[in-house]
C-alpha cells in the first residue's frame, strides 16, 4: 500500500502511473494468493486491480478475479465491504449478459445480511440488479417482488424481525391514513387510543416518493405475469435474497392486498384503479382496456416495451374468461367472444394456454361450438362431495336441536320465576 502512495505521487505522468500501479497490483496480488493471514489484503489489491481492468474495458477478466477471491468466506473483512465486492461482481456478470452464473452469485447474499439498517443502499442496489436479471428472463413476479423488497426498504421495515412483528410498520402506515377518515362523531378517548395503537413512523418526502414508485412498480408488474403454480415461483425465487415477506406464492392474493393498500390508493391512484379492476368479479376489459392504455403510455415500465403492454392486455381477457367460467358451466365459443371482446380465435387461444398452465378446467366441442368449464367427478368423488353435504346439514340440524333446547329452558326458567313471584304475592296479599 505504502508503494501505491509513492506512485501517486511521484511526478511521472498519468500513463507511467498507471502501468506501475498496474504492474505493481499484479505482483503483490501474485505474492498474496494463498497466504491465509494476508487473505484480507490480497482481496483488496484484487479489487483494485480489477477495477483498473474493467476500466480498461476487459470486464470478463474482472469479473473472474472477483469470482476468484470468495470473499464472504474471508472473516476478518468487514460485512459492508464483502457485500460491496459481491455486488460488483453481480454486476459485471449481468453487464456480459451470462444468466447462467448470475444467480449463482446472487445467492451469496442472505435477506438477513441486506436487512441491517447499514445496508440500505447497497440492499437497493441488489434488488435493482436482480430486477434486471428478472427482466432478461421475462419473469414478472419475481420482478415485482424486488420492488417490493425497495419499497420495504423505503418505509423502514425491519425484515429480520418475525413476519407478523415485521409487517406492523405496513399495517400502521395504513391505519394511519384510515383514522382521518373517522367519523365526525367518534369518541375522543377511542380516537385517541386508535391514534395512539396505529401510530407509524413518519416518512420524509423523499422516501415516500419512493415508497409510491416501488408501490406502484409492483402492482404493474403483478398484474403482468402469467399465474404461476406454487413450485414454479418457489423455483424461481430462489435466485434472490428475498424475505419472508415479499413472499407470494399467488398472484392474485397479492392483487388483494395491493387493493387496500392505502399509499398505493393515495400515491398511485390510476394504477390502484386497475389493480381493484382485476379483484372484482366483472367483466372488465372493455371498461378498462382505455386506462390500460392511458397507463401504458405514462408508466415508465410499460411506456417502451411493447411486450410487456400486451402481457397487460391478455391478463385483462384472462380475467374475464375466468369470471365467466365461474358463472357457466356451458357456453357457445361465439357468445364467450362476444362477452370478452376478442374474436373466436382468440378466446380458444386463451384458453388453451390457461388449459396448459391448469388454471382453467376447459373443453371445447368444436364441431358444437361449445366450451364446458365443468370438470366430470368420478364416482368417489362424487360420494365425497354427497358426504360433506350431509355431515354439513347434520351439523346444523344439531346446531338448529341445541338452540330450540337452549330456548324452552330459558321459556321454562322465565315462567317457574313468574310462577314463583305471583305465589309470593299471593301470600302476603293473605297475610
Amino acid at each position: 500500500a505504502k508503494c501505491l502512495d509513492d506512485i501517486d505521487v511521484s511526478n511521472a505522468s498519468e500513463d507511467e502511473k498507471k502501468s506501475r500501479r498496474n504492474e505493481l497490483l499484479t505482483q503483490l496480488v501474485h505474492l498474496t494468493e494463498g497466504k491465509i493471514h494476508v487473505e484480507l489484503e490480497h482481496a483488496r489489491f484484487a479489487v483494485q486491480l480489477s477495477k483498473i481492468v474493467e476500466s480498461e474495458g476487459r470486464r470478463k477478466e474482472a469479473v473472474d478475479m472477483l469470482g476468484e477471491l470468495h470473499v464472504e468466506t474471508i472473516t476478518n473483512m468487514p460485512r459492508i465491504e464483502k457485500l460491496s465486492i459481491i455486488l460488483d461482481e453481480l454486476r459485471l456478470t449481468l453487464e456480459l449478459d451470462d444468466l447462467e452464473k448470475a444467480p449463482l452469485v446472487s445467492r451469496k447474499f442472505t435477506y438477513r445480511a441486506l436487512g441491517k439498517k447499514d445496508s440500505t443502499e447497497l440492499k437497493e442496489r441488489y434488488f435493482f440488479l436482480m430486477a434486471d436479471y428478472y427482466s432478461r428472463k421475462r419473469q414478472y413476479l419475481m420482478m415485482a417482488r424486488c420492488a417490493h423488497e425497495v419499497y420495504l426498504t423505503a418505509i423502514g421495515a425491519d425484515v429480520n424481525k418475525p413476519i407478523a412483528e415485521a409487517t406492523k410498520i405496513t399495517s400502521a402506515l395504513t391505519a394511519t391514513k384510515k383514522k382521518h377518515d373517522a367519523e365526525e362523531d367518534e369518541d375522543e378517548d377511542t380516537a385517541a387510543a386508535a391514534a395512539s395503537s396505529s401510530a407509524a413512523p413518519a416518512l420524509s418526502p423523499e422516501q415516500n416518493a419512493k415508497a409510491i414508485e416501488s408501490l406502484s412498480n409492483c402492482a404493474v408488474l403483478t398484474m403482468i405475469p402469467e399465474p404461476l403454480s406454487e413450485q414454479a415461483a418457489d423455483d424461481q425465487g430462489e435466485c434472490a435474497a428475498f424475505s419472508p415477506l415479499s413472499q407470494q406464492k399467488n398472484r392474485l392474493n397479492w392483487l388483494a392486498e395491493l387493493e387496500q393498500n392505502r399509499l398505493l390508493q393515495d400515491g398511485a391512484s390510476q394504477v390502484h384503479g386497475l389493480v381493484k379492476s382485476f379483484n372484482s368479479l366483472d367483466l372488465v376489459r372493455h371498461e378498462v382496456l382505455p386506462q390500460a392504455q392511458e397507463l401504458s403510455q405514462q408508466h415508465a415500465l410499460l411506456s417502451s416495451n411493447t411486450d410487456r403492454i400486451a402481457e397487460l392486455n391478455h391478463r385483462l381477457s384472462e380475467h374475464d374468461i375466468l369470471v365467466i367460467a365461474k358463472v357457466f358451466t356451458r357456453i357457445k365459443i361465439s357468445k364467450l367472444a362476444e362477452l370478452v371482446s376478442l374474436t373466436e380465435e382468440q378466446c380458444e387461444q386463451f384458453i388453451m394456454s390457461m388449459v396448459n398452465i391448469k388454471v382453467l378446467y376447459a373443453k371445447i366441442d368444436r364441431l358444437d361450438g361449445v366450451i364446458s368449464f365443468e370438470r366430470k367427478k368420478s364416482a368417489a368423488e362424487e360420494v365425497e362431495e354427497w358426504n360433506s353435504t350431509v355431515a354439513h346439514m347434520m351439523g346444523l340440524v344439531d346446531r338448529i336441536s341445541h338452540f330450540i333446547v337452549k330456548e324452552r329452558m330459558v321459556h321454562a326458567v322465565a315462567t317457574a320465576q313468574q310462577n314463583t313471584a305471583t305465589a309470593t304475592a299471593q301470600v302476603v296479599t293473605a297475610e
